[in-house]
């Protein structure tokens, strides 16, 4: 595999393997906080029950317990409540909330290693007094934040602490009075420090369940991956290798053909200027005119193969749209009279006098569509427009149309007339000629130019194609207008040869007209030198 290939191949794992990565780390951050929203909850929740058990105790005004060992008079209430003897001698201490409160935290730390601290910044016991963190959620107390929670990690393991405030109340005053508590306000609160080893450990099991399973995804993904991108990069590398065998084929079969063939036709025109009767003579005429038939086919060819190459690069030359435009449809003004067809040109006024770029290709691109409009147009007319296109990316677009009233194009088979070789009808059955890759090497010289070509067409109204192509503009028109009548400019080399098609493109600029009636173009003025707004109509009755 090539390097390129084998790197592209990397790069495709490494997104796998960072999308995945990304999934898991938000899988964990999920599992990390639902873990902590059950310990919130659990903490809440026995928080709720400390709650319920003082509300009770504190409606009863405190509770009489036997003395124990663990449970004895408690020395900071009130003297003349602080125990009773009953009548059969048994004493009995009294437990307030506050008192209640630390009795079951003793309980649960040796039971559930829960520990629960009342708390206050005005404490009575010394033992009350806040740590710190205590005291921060406190003050945040007084603020109105209904609670605080954190996850510490202390030496013997790891805690879930838990607060909440405890107002006073009714049932609070007769004991909290002597200390300046109002109704209402904040007198203290419990801490919650519930063990999250538990829950860390559960959360661990799950994570490395978790992982096994992103691992396992990441290997298949992994592999299924790189060997399909590698097939894919082979496959792509087979066709590019097999398109460019093609072409070089079609250009080495097609060069072999034309060299015979110009042979031939070369022979064929001598053969017709010698002494010859009427049959010989026709005989002679179709012989030639197959000839230069295949001969089109082979140069068909032969373009695109140098297209699909790559071969063809842009030519910038200083030009006139209005001459680019007279040049595109004169070769094909006859072929429509011959078929009785309207043939019309109409140029927008609003055209620069010059533009910078690919002239030649764009030309090369209208006598494409065109070619296929004059052929597939039994009766109607041909109308050919040429208009400003606005701008893009700094650059002068030009819009060409090439509507027509021919056969049209079924919908379904619209994107497929730019495809190589395509053939709207059975190659057995249709009646026109070609072998269908006009529109394919139209589409290549579009592309080459930046723009984009468009068909739009119905079954039995015709169809219209759309040419939009950019081109560079200057800002001393002097300047281009030297350049274009500079010698040797590909604008003056069109001046000054023929080249065997029979016509020569006027220059707008100097008034210049179209000779025999095929085209007609006036001058809009020496300044814009552009053609006349209104399209020429040719009359072709005899």
């Amino acid at each position: 595999m090539p390097r390129r290939d084998s790197h592209i191949v990397l790069l495709a794992v490494l997104a796998w393997t960072t999308l995945l990565g990304l999934l898991f780390a938000i899988q964990y951050q999920s599992d990390r906080q639902s873990t902590q929203t059950m310990m919130l909850q659990a903490a809440r929740g026995i928080f709720q029950q400390i709650v319920i058990t003082r509300e009770w105790n504190a409606g009863h005004g405190g509770v009489y317990v036997p003395v124990t060992g663990e449970t004895r008079p408690n020395p900071y209430l009130p003297a003349e409540n602080r125990s009773l003897t009953t009548t059969d001698g048994q004493q009995l201490a009294w437990i307030n909330p506050a008192y209640m409160t630390r009795q079951i935290s003793e309980v649960a730390g040796k039971r559930d290693g829960i520990s629960l601290h009342i708390t206050s910044l005005k404490p009575l016991r010394p033992e009350n007094a806040p740590t710190p963190w205590e005291t921060r959620a406190l003050w945040d107390f007084e603020e109105d934040i209904p609670e605080a929670y954190t996850l510490d990690q202390p030496p013997d393991g790891p805690v879930f602490r838990y607060m909440a405030p405890l107002p006073v109340t009714e049932s609070c005053l007769p004991c909290h009075t002597r200390q300046g508590y109002q109704l209402g306000e904040v007198r203290g609160g419990i801490s919650v420090n519930l063990p999250a080893g538990y829950f860390i450990a559960a959360q661990s099991a799950a994570l490395g369940g978790t992982a096994g399973l992103y691992t396992l995804i990441w290997l298949v993904g992994a592999i299924s991956t790189g060997v399909g991108t590698a097939t894919i990069l082979s496959g792509k590398t087979r066709a590019e290798a097999a398109s460019r065998a093609k072409s070089a084929f079609m250009a080495i079969l097609s060069h072999e053909l034309r060299t015979p063939l110009n042979g031939v036709l070369g022979m064929l025109g001598l053969a017709r200027s010698t002494e010859l009767t009427e049959e010989q003579q026709s005989l002679l005429a179709d012989a030639q005119a197959a000839a230069q038939t295949m001969n089109l086919h082979v140069q068909e060819l032969l373009e695109l193969a140098g297209l699909e190459n790559g071969q063809d690069l842009l030519q910038k030359t200083c030009f006139s749209p209005a001459v680019l435009l007279a040049e595109a449809t004169a070769p094909f003004a006859a072929a429509a009279r011959s078929k009785d067809l309207a043939f019309s040109v109409a140029p927008d006024p609003a055209l620069p006098a010059h533009l910078v770029g690919d002239g030649a290709r764009f030309v090369r691109i209208l006598g494409l569509v065109l070619d296929n409009a004059v052929k597939f147009t039994d009766s109607g007319s041909i109308t050919v427009a040429l208009a400003p296109g606005g701008l893009e990316d700094g650059r002068y677009v030009l819009s060409a149309t090439v509507a027509d009233t021919g056969c049209g194009i079924p919908p379904p088979r619209l994107t497929a007339i730019f495809e190589p070789f395509f053939q709207d009808a059975d190659i057995l059955t249709r009646r026109f000629p070609g072998l269908g890759v006009g529109l394919t090497i139209a589409r290549r010289h579009v592309e080459i130019l930046g723009g984009t070509l468009t068909a739009d067409s119905r079954p039995g109204s015709g169809s219209t194609f759309t040419l939009r192509a950019p081109f560079e503009t200057r800002g001393d028109e002097r300047r281009e207008e030297e350049a274009c009548r500079r010698p040797g400019h590909a604008w003056e080399k069109r001046r000054n040869a023929s080249g065997g098609r029979g016509m020569i493109p006027p220059d707008p600029c100097k008034g210049e007209k179209w000779k025999g009636g095929d085209l007609l173009f006036q001058s809009a003025g020496s300044q814009n030198c552009i053609p006349t707004q209104q399209p020429v109509t040719h009359d072709h009755s005899p």
